[in-house]
């Protein structure tokens, strides 16, 4: 992560990766679990906004560097969209 700039693309591009894969499986499995797959959806909407609020206003505590709390920020993208790929997973087995 070289700047808040690139971070913010690679939030969205994670999120539109699993966005695009919610979206794929409910055209080619119409009607199959289509809230289990919508309440994911909506959960990587919100992923998406805790995160920007987290980038665009950041309270970066005392005595912290401001790239520690952004590399944070990117840890929890990454753990917050692989937990949201393994449920999309489940729901298509």
């Amino acid at each position: 992560m070289a700047n808040i700039r690139n971070l913010k693309k690679d939030v969205d591009y994670v999120v539109y990766e699993l966005l695009s894969d919610c979206a794929t499986y409910q055209m080619m499995n119409s009607g199959q679990k289509a809230e289990q797959v919508g309440e994911l959806m909506n959960g990587a909407f919100q992923i998406r906004q805790d995160l920007f609020n987290k980038i665009n206003n950041p309270s970066i505590p005392e005595g912290k560097k401001a790239k520690a709390f952004y590399k944070e920020i990117y840890i929890e993208l990454l753990k917050r969209a692989d937990d949201s790929f393994k449920k999309l997973s489940e729901i298509v087995k």
